[in-house]
């Protein structure tokens, strides 16, 4: 199993212009409760079993929130063996962190499905995620439009 350490430098330079940056509407939300992490995501009928491993496709980093601990967020999307694809929030603390590249799948992982350049939630319509080609960087929308737009650290 290969496990790969990612330094992430100046973050707080990174913050304003290249991390996970709230949309205008969103920002104001996630400011008056920044320590509030991402909820639950809803576990799709196909949700991976507890020993399930998969591809690691990506990581980003999301600046504007942190767990209830007060660790740094970061979203992975990964494949399983049956080419079902999945994000999951992974957390971690200081300015390093350590990924897997055969991750093992969360029970709390979001399935979804891949439209043309988009990812769909199974279970959420209203929620879905795209790679913007230019920067690598990942766009999360819901109903409301755009969310968040995380920057791509692997």
């Amino acid at each position: 199993m290969h496990i790969k350490a990612i330094t992430i430098l100046g973050l707080a330079a990174l913050a304003s212009t290249t991390a996970c940056n709230q949309s205008s509407t969103k920002q104001e939300q996630h400011k008056a409760d920044s320590t509030t992490a991402p909820a639950a995501a809803p576990v799709a009928q196909s949700a991976p079993t507890s020993s399930e491993t998969g591809h690691l496709l990506g990581v980003w980093y999301d600046e504007a929130i942190k767990s209830p601990d007060g660790q740094n967020v970061a979203y992975e999307i990964v494949s399983n063996k049956d080419k079902q694809i999945f994000i999951q929030v992974i957390t971690f603390t200081g300015t390093s962190i350590t990924v897997n590249d055969i991750p093992p799948i969360s029970a709390t992982a979001t399935a979804l499905k891949k439209t043309g350049d988009m990812y769909m939630s199974k279970a959420n319509a209203n929620e879905y995620y795209k790679v913007d080609k230019k920067t690598g960087d990942l766009l999360i929308y819901d109903q409301s439009g755009l969310v968040a737009t995380c920057k791509k650290i692997l």
